[in-house]
């Protein structure tokens, strides 16, 4: 999805960030920046918006999903377990020290990647996958980071299932692509 004609800042605010111009989206549970000449879209599963989707104009995709845990905690082990059935799916699997623990990457034969990185809040986890281009790995672990450094997540007060997404919703005036 395109972001709506005629708006430069689809929530009211744009920030500057080390030479880049991110535009501040409210989602519901996720507020993110968006880099500039990137498509915002979102995955859809039944009657709601599961996951938000950045397609960067370099060709990487980017997949944010926020999930609901108990109190306890203790579902970021879950999350990295899933984060490595996806990433074996692709490649050969790395495991490294990122700002928020433990990131999962794997590495395709014709040297593009998936960089899996999830974040646990209260009561939330946020988990981020992103599908680079080849040679782009380490420029695009990078702006991942800083896309989810500058990043909040709103849980919000409505029960839910451990393990279920959040769903997030479209800022007003877009529509569904």
């Amino acid at each position: 999805m395109e972001h709506p004609p005629g708006l430069s800042s689809h929530n009211g605010h744009t920030i500057h960030a080390r030479g880049d111009r991110l535009t501040i989206v409210d989602c519901g549970p996720i507020i993110i920046p968006v880099p500039e000449r990137t498509r915002v879209g979102v995955t859809r599963r039944g009657d709601h918006f599961e996951s938000l989707t950045l397609r960067m104009d370099s060709g990487t995709h980017i997949s944010l999903t926020v999930y609901a845990v108990p109190r306890t905690g203790g579902y970021g082990n879950v999350v990295r377990r899933a984060n490595h059935e996806v990433a074996r799916s692709v490649g050969d699997i790395v495991d490294r020290v990122g700002p928020w623990g433990i990131e999962t990457v794997a590495t395709v034969p014709d040297g593009s990647s998936v960089v899996c990185i999830a974040i646990e809040g209260d009561r939330w986890i946020l988990r981020a996958v992103a599908a680079t281009q080849p040679g782009r790995e380490l420029i695009d672990t990078l702006l991942l980071r800083k896309i989810l450094s500058w990043s909040a997540v709103r849980r919000g007060d409505h029960p839910h299932p451990a393990g279920a997404v959040i769903p997030v919703q479209l800022p007003s005036g877009w529509a569904s692509g």
